[in-house]
């Protein structure tokens, strides 16, 4: 199967957002600017990117939205194929975000297969989208698969394959990780929008992008950590892309579980330059 051809955008929904964002913007901070100028110039040269990030909130991306219309660099989610959850892509009003956004729907394991029997079909539809992108194709995913509690959790095995082509190819793919802090002030989990909105959104929230990353130095460092296990292998290349995401992490309150991987390469010329 190959990518959809046709994504139509309801321009409408889509200027009622943004005028949403631009009224209500939320406190956001970026550093590695010149790393989102960077990725523009790679997407231009016909590298395929994907956004890694860590999942902290249900803020995290109207937060990401308006940080990227303050900032000016909205082309690129506005042009991404948009990695998403079932559970939001299918409730409304979540499921808006579909007529404005490029969504590839997935179903996490955490959701029982009684409820989505057909979870292995949309999930395998989802990577060969990926394995089929076109070049020049900016991707947005989180692995963790979930958001979290502040710290970074375990990345889901899966997510590799919205970083590789098909058979685990990694020609011409990069990673561009995005480490995300302070959004889990802004929307707690305990709160709904109404608090976002009226009182969370003033929290700072940090987005942190970092030196794209070519997916053949992740899988190589991957192998080499593995030691020849194959299922290790697995294993360690989605945890290096982990380990990439929390070494851009200005606090380390949220990198308890990468912090001895990450003191174990991070003198890598490609890992941290």
């Amino acid at each position: 199967m190959t990518e959809r051809d046709t994504f139509r955008r309801s321009e409408v929904l889509y200027r009622v957002a943004r005028g949403f964002l631009q009224r209500y913007p939320a406190n956001a901070r970026l550093v590695g600017a010149e790393n989102i100028d960077l990725t523009r110039k790679l997407l231009s040269d016909g590298w395929i990117v994907t956004a890694a990030g860590d999942h902290k909130s249900l803020a995290d991306i109207y937060t990401i939205f308006s940080a990227a219309l303050e900032y000016k660099f909205n082309d690129l989610p506005e042009n991404a194929r948009v990695v998403m959850g079932v559970k939001w892509t299918r409730k409304f009003p979540t499921s808006l975000v579909k007529r404005i956004l490029d969504v590839v729907e997935t179903v996490p394991s955490s959701i029982p297969k009684d409820k989505f029997p057909d979870r292995d079909a949309i999930n395998q539809r989802a990577f060969d989208q990926s394995h089929n992108s076109p070049d020049g194709r900016f991707w947005i995913v989180t692995p963790e698969g979930t958001r979290t509690d502040g710290v970074m959790e375990e990345g889901k095995l899966g997510s590799k394959e919205f970083w590789h082509g098909a058979d685990n190819s990694t020609e011409g793919r990069l990673i561009l990780p995005v480490a995300v802090e302070g959004t889990e002030n802004q929307w707690p989990k305990e709160e709904g929008f109404r608090y976002f909105l009226k009182k969370g959104r003033f929290n700072e929230a940090i987005f942190i992008f970092g030196k794209p990353v070519k997916v053949e130095d992740v899988d190589e460092l991957a192998f080499d950590l593995a030691k020849g296990d194959e299922e290790l292998f697995k294993v360690y290349q989605v945890q290096v892309v982990m380990v990439l995401i929390a070494s851009q992490h200005l606090s380390s309150m949220y990198t308890e579980k990468f912090r001895e991987l990450v003191k174990h390469i991070d003198k890598l010329p490609f890992f941290n330059p």
